[in-house]
């Protein structure tokens, strides 16, 4: 099941809209971050 919520990250005093996608599912923990704007780019800790 995924979740996907809006919030804002602020970037000086400039805010821009960020949209995070949740999904919890069972198995080893993973935090994976993907930068839409570079397509391909996907950092793994």
């Amino acid at each position: 099941m995924a979740a996907i919520v809006a919030t804002v990250a602020y970037l000086g005093l400039e805010a821009r809209a960020v949209e995070v996608q949740v999904q919890l599912i069972q198995g080893l923990p993973a935090f994976n971050i993907v930068d839409a704007h570079t397509l391909g780019s996907n950092l793994m800790i």
